[in-house]
């Protein structure tokens, strides 16, 4: 496996569980909890995504992971996760004050933002990693 092969597979595995877990969380905004959605998907794409990963890098060899999660990596992994621990701490005061106005329900503002807090970090790096 080449370092631009697990690059591609690391980019779609977080673009597809991050894509999943926001999707979630916009049909939990809007429409709210439905039975249409299977709750367990994100966590069991998550849990799917995440043995890929680590088979593809155990697949690529050690050079060639280290290289894919170089430090550049890390740097922007961890501006993601800035990104998605401050946009958390944001939704608390807005979906605090839909609650308070009975905007919202809170089986449904637990929803939402769990899965935005997982999805959108995930996202976040993708947009990272693909700018370059």
């Amino acid at each position: 496996m080449t370092i631009e092969s697990l690059q591609i597979i690391r980019r779609a595995v977080f673009l597809a569980i991050g894509l999943i877990c926001v999707f979630y969380g916009v049909v939990y905004l809007f429409i709210g909890l439905t039975n249409a959605l299977n709750p367990f998907l994100p966590g069991i794409v998550g849990v799917v995504g995440t043995i890929v990963l680590f088979a593809a890098s155990f697949v690529s060899g050690r050079n060639i992971t280290q290289v894919v999660f170089d430090e550049l990596s890390r740097a922007e992994w961890s501006r993601a996760l800035k990104f998605g621990y401050w946009l958390a701490v944001a939704m608390y005061p807005i979906f605090g004050v839909a609650l308070w106005q009975g905007l919202v329900a809170h089986n449904q503002v637990f929803a939402v933002m769990g899965t935005f807090t997982g999805g959108v970090p995930l996202l976040y790096f993708c947009w990272l990693d693909f700018r370059g």
